[in-house]
């Protein structure tokens, strides 16, 4: 079966330091390889106190250093004063089939949303391509945490490790943590097969389901 992928990785330019503005890194968000269409989320915060603006740089490539890389795009985002560290963006790259590449932030203090759109081939997509580019892409635009499915397990997680004790506890928990890291890479084919396993896993250990 032929899929569609990403060529190339996606993401944006970070610092560790205000003094590092020469040696800046790449922060991939979406991956070369990733099966289209494609939405990602990660978390920036600031770095400087009192400071008032995240600059988002979108570059491609697959060097850990932006200056390596090929500058896509950027955009200014306005946040509120604060300590450094305490202010903090929601980054969503949402890629289609088409080359279409929509660059979704949120502030999380404010819910201040800002957008940036980038074509691979500016103006060669007919206004019907990019209104349907832009629909299969909002359709991903949401956490796997906020799936009904994904919520449920979760909570069903939860309700079982209220009722167990001693090492059962620690195990429900472990399964636990392990389905929330894959949730938080968001890649849905390692979603999918993780929640079965956690299912099979939470009925082996539920007295409930065994009865």
């Amino acid at each position: 079966m032929l899929t569609d992928v990403c060529p190339y990785t996606l993401g944006i330019a970070v610092s560790d330091s205000p003094a590092a503005t020469s040696a800046r890194y790449f922060a991939p968000i979406i991956e070369r390889n990733s099966i289209v269409p494609v939405s990602r989320m990660d978390r920036f915060s600031t770095i400087q106190d009192n400071q008032k603006l995240l600059q988002v740089e979108i570059y491609q490539g697959e060097s850990q250093y932006v200056s390596e890389n090929i500058f896509l795009a950027s955009l200014n985002v306005p946040v509120p004063q604060n300590k450094a560290g305490h202010e903090a963006i929601s980054v969503r790259f949402s890629y289609d089939v088409n080359g279409l590449l929509e660059v979704d932030v949120v502030v999380d203090s404010t819910g201040q949303q800002h957008r940036q759109t980038i074509e691979n081939r500016p103006g060669t997509l007919s206004p019907d391509e990019l209104g349907k580019s832009r629909k299969r892409l909002a359709s991903l635009k949401f956490h796997p945490r906020e799936s009904e499915i994904n919520k449920a397990v979760l909570a069903r997680g939860d309700r079982l490790y209220q009722s167990l004790l001693g090492a059962d506890r620690e195990r429900v928990a472990s399964a636990m943590r392990q389905f929330e890291a894959i949730l938080d890479g968001q890649r849905v084919p390692e979603i999918n097969r993780m929640r079965d396993e956690l299912i099979q896993f939470l009925d082996d250990h539920d007295p409930d389901a065994r009865a």
